[in-house]
């Protein structure tokens, strides 16, 4: 009897733990790495890809960690045009389709309260990648650069 409400007791003690650890063993975990490789320079990046987040992307944010980016999927295929409303920092923007980097504007600004810069491509494309101003030129990125997407498909 005692070895019975010891294994129970051990076994809530232990989905507990799980529910306050926020820990899932049956699961996927929710801190798996989505990565964009560009040429041979990986990128870790937060996915973006409804509708409301897409719209929201960095704004209102103080920084981006120095090596990671924000990967927006876009619903279809097209000429799509990102503005800098609310931006506090500078980025440099990439635009990719199945063919890889088709457009890239580099150190796009922050804006001021008469001037809003917005970019668009010449190119369609499927996804786009915001990450730090320079970025692109420390890594020598550049339109044509292979692109290979590891994201989780949630």
């Amino acid at each position: 009897m005692n070895k019975k409400i010891i294994i129970v007791s051990f076994i809530s003690i232990v989905a507990v733990l799980f529910i306050f650890l926020d820990i899932h063993p049956f699961q996927r975990q929710e801190n798996q790495t989505n990565v964009v490789e560009i040429g041979s320079t990986e990128i870790p990046v937060e996915v973006v890809k409804r509708t409301e987040d897409l719209e929201q992307g960095l704004s209102g944010r103080e920084s981006l960690n120095e090596n990671k980016g924000m990967l927006f999927v876009l619903p279809e295929r097209k000429i799509a045009s990102f503005w800098m409303k609310d931006m506090k920092f500078s980025i440099d923007i990439i635009w990719i389709n199945d063919e890889g980097v088709v457009y890239i504007v580099e150190d796009a600004g922050i804006p001021t309260t008469s001037n809003i810069p917005t970019y668009k491509p010449d190119r369609a494309a499927t996804h786009v990648l915001e990450v730090n101003s320079g970025f692109v030129k420390k890594h020598e990125l550049k339109v044509g650069d292979k692109v290979t997407l590891q994201i989780s498909p949630d």
